[in-house]
């Protein structure tokens, strides 16, 4: 069928929608017509079939309605989404050039102009219906979800796959829609959319030719304008495919595509109203859960990941039913959030986080809140809250523990960052937060990187007591010789006292996990321990600071010793030890000491780890909530435990507290402990089996405790062989050696006496 004759089949019309500028094109014959809406009013022109539009119903034909005259040929079908702008200069170009030089436009474009008019109308209504039932949608948002519809049903004239659902602006997923659909071109007609700039500035018919002949199959190309109207621009279409069987394939393929469509384009996956009252990036385990978290406990998300069919996903599944809403682009993402605008970043730590932010901050206004909620490096933490802040930007770092579980119904949270940003989070954190006797297991932490700084500390904290338990497992088990079960029975029954904790829960809970065969599964895993690298942040922290953070750091290297698992199999048929030979003592005894060792090393673990946060606050000028640090770690944590309760009363007694062995109560048990602590540490040691979480917690308790250590040996060592210098004990201050001041002595008689401070050798 030639092009010339597709207007005997019935003329058809397409719609130009929005505001004071609304009209319709007509096909009669071979032309496409243009017909202000002005004359249509009354919807009785005889030129069209169809007749319809969307978005804002108020405008009024204004001034600027005639610039397309009707009798004029145009190539562009335009769709818009409010009432206000200009009309578009290169609109008018175009029609006047094609009105000019019609025979240097080719048939395949003129097919392509033909066919649009044939298959809009009949599924025109499908869109203009849709997007008028939903009063959540505003104009932009109406306009863009006929866009969507039509560019579909075009899609399929072409035997094309239709573009992905797109934002409520193209802009964001140019890139996206051109690796998906080479075909097309996609553009904001700004400076950064060359592609589809050509399309609005076409002075020339020969260069709209060569403008269209750049893809020689077919294709659609779509420019979007100030993100409220948008051009279409269909070209090489084959005249094949105007036959009228090549029609019906097309609608019938189109109604069905439009079906499918109009199915996901809800208020939850369209509207660009700000709606969420928090957004969440990253749709990983952990950021599904988060959300669906407070979702349940009544604040709207808005959920977006970079591989957006995942945001499609999780609407249509775990979040089906919920008033979770989805968004397709950064810049949807950030226009459904209420002001300040609150989002929170679930994502690999390192450069990821850094590139959202980057993608964000163009998009944001002053007081917008960025809330990191990875396992980010403190001092990432403290960069970007200085750099966002300078920008009039808030930062929130954030720990999050809990695992998928707590993420789910509760998790830990340790927030710190920018002081302003609390009061406009601290709702949606402490609801979405575990309980804990009432009292939600989350509390500002302090500036900038304290709250990251805190979760390093917890999960070095979470580092030692699991390598206390391990050693306390290989105690029983190859000590005294226990079964799994047996020793499953004991971790219930310590899960009723003071070592009531998670830990101990699921390792009663491995403990008597058989396999299929009867056998438990613990005795078959390989002994190789792997590690993400946050306890060895917090031990390498340690020793930058000073602090003696030993349990941590031991319980590092303990996985690192586990990982040589070649290296040990040989030393093993190598290096002797003593015999482990059947316990002749009372077991039970000995098992009640072991509780006791196992509760002393934990508070040893504790203490340490709060020291170390003391000494990072003076380094970082922080000034850490050490009370709600204790209670935030109460609940919805991998260490919660019933023992923190206890410090939560210690340091809310005495916010100041030096050391929490100093508060009477620590101090009592630790003393209660120490017997059948030392007698664990020594029968551990005849016995050959490595302890050194418990030695190192023992070791630290020992030297903690004691006024006097050989460090005065160890200071006169490197004053002998490095002019170090050293300082006298008040007692024994005079003339030659002074109180308070670094001295030098020539311990030999034949050094010199210029001291380390002064010249390094």
């Amino acid at each position: 069928m030639e092009a010339g004759t597709v207007g005997n089949l019935a003329p058809r019309g397409v719609g130009v929608f929005g505001g004071d500028r609304s009209a319709i094109y007509c096909v009669t014959g071979n032309l496409v017509r243009y017909v202000p809406r002005r004359s249509l009013e009354a919807k009785k022109d005889p030129r069209c079939g169809v007749l319809g539009w969307a978005g804002d119903q108020g405008g009024k034909a204004g001034p600027r309605t005639g610039a397309m005259r009707a009798g004029e040929r145009s190539n562009i079908i335009q769709l818009r989404g409010g009432k206000t702008g200009r009309s578009t200069h290169g609109a008018r170009v175009i029609d006047r050039n094609l009105r000019s030089a019609p025979e240097k436009i080719s048939q395949e474009l003129r097919s392509g102009l033909l066919l649009a008019p044939l298959l809009i109308p009949k599924v025109l209504p499908f869109a203009v219906h849709f997007a008028q039932q939903s009063a959540a949608f505003n104009a932009v948002d109406r306009g863009t979800i006929i866009a969507r519809v039509l560019t579909a049903a075009l899609a399929d004239a072409l035997n094309r796959q239709p573009l992905p659902l797109l934002g409520s602006t193209l802009a964001g997923a140019a890139n996206s829609a051109r690796s998906s659909w080479p075909g097309c071109t996609l553009g904001t007609g700004g400076a950064q959319a060359t592609a589809a700039r050509p399309l609005t500035s076409v002075r020339d018919p020969s260069r709209l030719e060569r403008t269209t002949s750049q893809h020689p199959s077919p294709s659609i190309s779509i420019c979007l304008r100030r993100r409220s109207y948008l051009f279409l621009l269909i070209h090489n279409i084959p005249s094949s495919a105007l036959c009228s069987s090549a029609i019906a394939r097309i609608l019938s393929t189109a109604r069905s595509r439009i079906s499918s469509l109009t199915a996901q384009l809800t208020s939850r996956t369209m509207s660009s109203q700000a709606v969420a009252d928090i957004g969440l990036i990253g749709l990983a385990v952990m950021g599904q859960n988060l959300i669906l978290n407070m979702n349940d406990k009544g604040f709207t998300v808005c959920a977006y990941n970079r591989t957006t069919s995942k945001v499609d996903d999780f609407l249509a599944n775990e979040a089906k039913g919920t008033n979770v809403v989805g968004a397709k682009s950064i810049e949807e993402f950030v226009a459904k959030l209420k002001r300040p605008r609150k989002m929170i970043l679930l994502v690999k730590a390192g450069p990821a986080v850094d590139a959202f932010i980057e993608q964000l901050v163009p998009h944001l206004e002053q007081g917008d809140i960025i809330i990191d909620g990875g396992n980010s490096h403190y001092p990432d933490s403290i960069r970007r809250a200085k750099e966002l802040e300078a920008k009039g930007l808030l930062f929130v770092g954030s720990g999050v523990s809990g695992g998928e579980e707590g993420a789910r119904h509760g998790p830990s949270l340790m927030p710190g960052g920018s002081d302003a940003a609390w009061p406009h989070i601290k709702e949606i954190f402490q609801k979405t937060a575990a309980q804990s006797d009432g009292e939600p297991c989350c509390d500002w932490v302090g500036q900038t990187g304290a709250g990251h700084y805190v979760k390093m500390v917890h999960n070095g904290i979470e580092y030692g007591d699991m390598q206390l338990i391990c050693e306390a497992y290989d105690i029983l088990k190859h000590g005294l010789g226990l079964k799994e079960s047996e020793i499953g029975d004991i971790f219930t029954k310590w899960n009723t006292g003071v070592l009531d904790s998670f830990l101990i829960e699921i390792t009663r809970d491995i403990l008597k996990y058989n396999d299929e065969d009867g056998v438990p599964l613990l005795t078959k895993i390989l002994d190789s321990a792997g590690q993400k690298g946050t306890g060895k942040w917090t031990a390498i922290n340690a020793l930058d600071l000073g602090q003696p953070v030993t349990l941590i750091g031991e319980a590092v290297f303990a996985r690192c010793l586990s990982s040589l698992k070649g290296e040990r199999t040989r030393a093993s048929k190598i290096l002797g030890g003593p015999q482990i030979k059947p316990f002749e003592g009372n077991k039970e005894q000995f098992i009640a000491d072991l509780e006791q060792a196992l509760y002393a090393s934990k508070i040893v673990s504790y203490a340490q780890g709060f020291m170390l946060m003391r000494e990072a606050a003076k380094e970082y000028d922080w000034k850490l909530n050490n009370p709600s640090i204790a209670l935030m770690w109460r609940g919805g944590c991998i260490i919660r435990s019933v023992f923190l309760k206890d410090i939560t009363a210690a340091f809310r007694k005495n916010p100041e507290l030096e050391n929490l062995l100093f508060d009477d109560f620590f101090n009592k048990a630790i003393h209660d402990a120490q017997e059948g602590w030392r007698r664990v540490v020594a029968q551990a040691i005849l016995w050959g089996l490595p302890t050194p979480a418990f030695s190192t917690a023992l070791a630290f308790f020992d030297g903690y405790r004691r006024e006097q250590l050989p460090a005065n040996l160890l200071q006169a060592q490197r004053d002998y062989f490095g002019a170090h210098t050293f300082r006298v004990l008040p007692q024994y201050a005079s003339a030659k050696l002074p109180e308070g001041q670094d001295i030098h002595i020539n311990w030999t008689g034949r050094g010199g006496n210029v001291s380390a401070s002064t010249y390094s050798a």
